[in-house]
């Protein structure tokens, strides 16, 4: 019953996102200033409940909340992280109005937000595991993206790219849903499923030292899109980098 609450308007949905308590009830405050939580939208609650979510669709059966909702959570999650037309993420924001609350220096790049971590396992849906099967379930409703990649991933030790090309003519790599790891196929779909692969066996690594003192094996496999510049003119080039990560998606 509490997940039934999510996309009720009288429960936690609202214009700016999950609310951090029951609309409903009589002390409820959208948005007050400071360290409240009887509202208020507050980035590390989004996360910590789109996480809770992405487990619900990939893990169990119920008819409460479906892809559609977690899409549209984390759509209005990515809306709401600007200010003055900005890239901006804060404390916690109005409810009702998406104004960032808390203005002061501690607010300002507010690491509580976990964004690249919802794209990555949740929206695209690379799922971890131990073992050596690659399992990706997109929680992307069918026929809301024509196409959607997310390229140089690293994952045990090989670089994995996952896209969804409903004609086939975006990425040039064949229609449908579609997993590579090196550059090698691993699993396709016809449509936006869960599929699982096995990955192929680890190619020669290398091994980077940072300044810092980390260590950090990549796999030398080639990309299918990220690093190949040569196809950015034609557009098949991954259009918003996370890092070395990358995505790109027709809306």
């Amino acid at each position: 019953m509490a997940w039934k609450q999510l996309t009720d308007p009288r429960g936690f949905w609202a214009p700016w996102g999950i609310t951090t308590a029951e609309q409903r009830h009589k002390r409820f405050d959208p948005g007050r200033g400071g360290c409240h939580w009887n509202g208020p939208v507050w980035p590390y609650a989004t996360t910590q409940t789109l996480v809770a979510l992405a487990n619900l669709l990939n893990n169990y059966r119920q008819d409460y909340v479906t892809k559609q909702g977690y899409f549209d959570a984390l759509k209005t999650y990515a809306r709401s992280q600007h200010k003055a037309d900005r890239p901006w993420i804060g404390e916690n924001l109005s409810a009702a109005t998406g104004r960032w609350l808390v203005n002061q220096p501690r607010s300002k790049d507010y690491n509580h937000s976990a964004y690249c971590d919802l794209v990555i396992t949740g929206l695209v849906g690379l799922r971890p595991r131990a073992d050596d099967t690659l399992e990706v379930n997109p929680l992307v409703p069918e026929g809301v993206w024509d196409y959607f990649c997310l390229d140089n991933v690293l994952y045990h030790g090989r670089i994995i790219t996952i896209l969804w090309d409903k004609t086939g003519n975006k990425y040039n790599r064949g229609k449908g849903l579609r997993v590579f790891a090196d550059g090698k196929e691993i699993v396709q779909s016809k449509t936006i499923t869960r599929v699982t692969g096995k990955l192929p066996p680890i190619r020669q690594t290398i091994t980077i030292q940072t300044k810092a003192g980390w260590r950090n094996s990549k796999g030398t496999g080639n990309l299918l899109i990220g690093l190949n510049r040569r196809r950015r003119k034609s557009g098949n080039s991954c259009s918003t980098g996370f890092g070395m990560i990358k995505l790109s998606s027709s809306k």
